[in-house]
């Protein structure tokens, strides 16, 4: 979607690297594998990362902080972050949000059965 988005508004940039690219294949990211120190990493990333830009930057983001938080809740439900972190995770996305001026959401619907 990044890609298709970027054919059409070619002013805008994306960064060179992705919290991909920071926790890289040493740390558990799929299948519902993470730690404390894994979503603190990611979160300090994208808030570095967004930081860096003004809002004249014209950056795409492939994920921001509001979809660490979001994971975050749901390692909270399955006991692998504490809830002081979450309490830490919320200020820190709400005050990041400030750095962001719209958020796009795309959900792929596949449906194998036809």
């Amino acid at each position: 979607y990044i890609e298709d988005f970027l054919d059409i508004w070619s002013d805008y940039k994306t960064p060179e690297k992705s919290y991909r690219d920071v926790v890289g294949d040493t740390e558990p990211l799929r299948e519902g594998a993470t730690t404390q120190a894994t979503q603190k990493k990611i979160l300090d990333y994208m808030c570095d990362e967004h930081k860096k830009y003004t809002p004249t930057s014209k950056m795409l983001f492939d994920r921001c902080p509001l979809d660490n938080l979001a994971y975050t809740f749901w390692a909270y439900d399955k006991g692998k972050v504490d809830e002081d972190f979450v309490s830490e995770s919320v200020e820190t996305v709400r005050e990041s949000m400030k750095n962001l001026d719209i958020i796009f959401f795309f959900h792929l619907y596949l449906n194998i059965n036809q």
